[in-house]
């Protein structure tokens, strides 16, 4: 009977031991994704400027797209060209996704994922990453038609 007692006491620890255990790296992992988060966010926007004003430029100074509001947590573009359409990006610092609408339609979006080297990065659907580039240009592309 004692070695049924210290046995099960010592399944039941192992058992504490491992949930703890998870939920520290559930925690360090919700860290990292918030820390690395709003710079993965803020690159994202940078890169949609930096695209916006490409655009302006080899278009001889032509406004085609605008971008009319440029904050922490979300960025709208408007297509000047297209009938007035919007894209709408916004990203929650919470569940760091970031989320978009084109237009009426709302679109997958990506969410941060830890890496194994520790840092984070930018996914979508099924843990598939994705570039800050790639990002960017998707949603212009959709906002233009192209």
């Amino acid at each position: 009977m004692n070695d049924w007692a210290e046995n099960a006491i010592g399944k039941i620890r192992q058992k504490q031991e491992n949930e703890r255990l998870k939920a520290a790296k559930l925690a360090e992992q919700q860290r990292i994704r918030k820390a690395h988060g709003t710079l993965r966010w803020d690159q994202v926007r940078a890169k949609v400027r930096a695209l916006v004003a490409a655009l302006k430029e080899k278009s001889g100074g032509t406004d085609i797209l605008v971008i009319q509001n440029d904050q922490p947590t979300e960025m709208v573009v408007r297509n000047q060209v297209g009938g007035g359409q919007l894209l709408h990006m916004a990203f929650d610092l919470e569940t760091t996704k970031l989320s978009w609408t084109c237009g009426d339609e709302a679109r997958d979006g990506w969410e941060i994922s830890v890496t194994e080297t520790g840092g984070a990065e930018f996914v979508w659907g099924r843990g598939i990453p994705a570039s800050i580039d790639s990002i960017a240009t998707q949603m212009l592309e959709a906002l233009l038609e192209i």
